[in-house]
């Protein structure tokens, strides 16, 4: 199976407190766990001296001791035990290591679930700061921060990636200020940074201060990862207009200079852009204040009351533009509902094209006639689009299809054949159809009767369904690696099933009783989603669950296991691994 591609580390930073970081990285922590695709987050509270980052989970923890709440959840170890474990293995090693030996000699076989804190959301866990009792504070002080980075130098390189080998989402709590810890976080640790700031002169240049800091640093060091920053203006008084458009966008008569014009030539000078345009992106990353908010430690994305409900959709949005490939540059105003953002609004550059996708279904439904159902698909890249010739069309739609169970194409002489936009192909036998086509701009659909019905089988089979999904993606990933499209671009994808009412499904192993009364009621459901495309591979088996889930719920609310999925995507792997070796 594909090695998973390393989960995203992210810091959330802020030079003063009370500027709701911690609440920030909360809620975006829950809406991430919330979304389909397999997540999991870990929310890590690395502001020692200060820790409350717990406080915001402590309705949702899992503890099961005799005492309270509160004294079980203080009771349990956190970062400050695990790294002193860590240390320790460190300090006995000679010499200084590279990253992947230290990784290797330190953190290899480190337990982690020993030191996570679970919540009711199986995605998501916590590392709270430490064991808070009476030792508490001297163990955090006595900690030699320096000492460690001076005699192994990649030893947090190293602890980022063993995070990093082990979730999607690794979410930082950083120190505020200028600290060991804090440039830890923010120049060593992350792949992304947040700099969370209120509109207030220290606040705002604390925050450009270590955002320069951590970017000059990360182009100077070994580390190869690109570190994207994300400033967001917090506890934002929108009622007072006139305050509020000073502080934004600058006046010069009140001595303001404003938080955007002073992001935007900050990212001029240290990415070395031309020019620099926040004016969207910052019409999205602003956080209200809310007078509710200033009341305990609340989760917005999880609550019901009135009060919250425009805070859990700005966190959404947020979290939207976090998840997305671009940059605070490059995005472009929201409009339409991303699949995987809980009902907030999408940040997309390039919509889909519905007619020309509606227009292939029109040309393609006549061919399935007389058959009981089908599968249809549609790719289309979120915010860059290709330029191929129909040549390189074909060399990537025929070299990534596999002729396996999973394969999507039915390529044979003669077909494709060139349309005005791309290329086209159409198959009809007397139980089979398919036809599909792929534009020149990457977009792509394909409408086919189901394997399971050409061999005059009335069941759907789980096995095949999950084979089928598992090619479709492959087949994604391959096909816009292929036509030279960046890793780090998104597609969305869009899969439907149709002729599902009155199908029994039949077992995943034929050898044992199908599943009684599991006979769907529905007459078809579509799955639609984003993905990151060098993710894919790495991260099929979730994005297989994902898209497979909705389908097998119609029959009588059918589910399976993560073992069944990774049984057959596994099996399925391995018969293209013998394949192609």
């Amino acid at each position: 199976m594909a090695e998973r591609t390393p989960g995203r580390i992210i810091t959330f930073y802020s030079f003063k407190g009370g500027t709701g970081r911690s609440m920030a990285l909360a809620n975006i922590a829950t809406t991430i766990a919330q979304r389909s695709g397999g997540n999991r987050v870990v929310a890590v509270d690395w502001d020692l001296e200060a820790p409350g980052l717990h406080r915001y989970f402590r309705p949702y923890v899992r503890v099961s001791g005799p005492e309270e709440k509160d004294k079980e959840i203080d009771k349990l170890p956190g970062l400050i035990e695990l790294l002193t474990v860590a240390r320790g293995r460190a300090a006995d090693l000679s010499g200084k290591l590279s990253r992947e030996e230290l990784g290797s000699a330190v953190f290899a076989d480190l337990r982690i679930e020993d030191y996570l804190v679970a919540t009711d959301l199986p995605q998501l866990t916590l590392l709270k700061a430490g064991r808070f009792d009476a030792s508490y504070s001297s163990r955090i002080n006595t900690f030699d921060w320096e000492g460690i980075f001076a005699t192994q130098p990649e030893f947090f390189g190293a602890f980022a990636d063993f995070l990093a080998a082990r979730f999607t989402h690794v979410l930082i709590d950083s120190r505020t200020g200028y600290t060991d810890i804090s440039g830890i976080c923010t120049s060593l640790m992350p792949d992304t940074l947040v700099a969370v700031f209120t509109p207030n002169r220290q606040s705002l240049q604390g925050a450009l201060d270590v955002v320069e800091r951590a970017v000059k640093y990360r182009a100077g060091s070994d580390d190869l990862r690109p570190l994207r920053t994300f400033p967001l203006a917090s506890r934002v008084e929108l009622s007072e207009l006139r305050l509020n458009e000073a502080w934004r966008f600058g006046n010069g008569f009140e001595d303001i200079q404003g938080f955007q014009p002073q992001f935007e030539r900050l990212f001029v000078r240290v990415y070395g852009l031309e020019r620099c345009d926040l004016t969207t992106y910052f019409d999205e990353a602003q956080v209200p204040y809310v007078p509710y908010y200033a009341f305990g430690e609340r989760v917005a994305v999880r609550s019901e009351e009135s009060a919250t409900v425009r805070l859990g959709k700005v966190y959404s949005r947020f979290t939207d533009l976090l998840s997305s490939s671009a940059a605070p540059w490059e995005c472009a105003p929201s409009g339409t509902n991303s699949p995987n953002s809980s009902g907030a609004d999408a940040i997309a550059a390039v919509p889909w094209d519905n007619q020309w996708f509606e227009d292939q279904k029109t040309r393609a439904l006549p061919g399935i006639s007389g058959l009981a159902g089908f599968m249809e698909v549609r790719f289309s890249l979120s915010r860059v689009k290709t330029s191929s010739s129909r040549k390189q069309l074909l060399e990537a739609a025929r070299s990534s299809d596999m002729s396996l169970p999973g394969g999507l194409l039915q390529d044979r002489d003669g077909n494709p054949v060139p349309t005005n936009e791309g290329i086209e192909s159409e198959l009809k036998g007397s139980r089979a159809y398919s036809y599909w086509s792929l534009r020149e701009n990457g977009d792509f659909f394909i409408l086919r009767s189901l394997p399971e019905d050409e061999g005059l089988l009335w069941h759907l089979s789980p096995s095949t369904r999950i084979t089928q999904i598992a090619g479709t993606m492959l087949f994604c990933k391959r096909l816009y690696d292929r036509l030279g499209v960046t890793p780090r671009a998104e597609v969305r994808v869009s899969i439907l099933h149709e002729g599902l009412t009155g199908r029994p499904l039949s077992a995943v192993n034929p050898a044992t009783t199908p599943y009684e009364g599991a006979v769907s009621t529905a007459t078809g459901t579509r799955y639609e989603g984003e993905f990151v495309i060098g993710r894919i591979e790495g991260e099929l088996v979730q994005i297989v669950r994902a898209v497979a889930a909705p389908l097998f719920e119609t029959f009588n609310f059918q589910s399976f296991d993560d073992s069944v999925y990774e049984s057959v995507v596994g099996s399925y792997l391995s018969q293209l691994s013998g394949k192609t070796n």
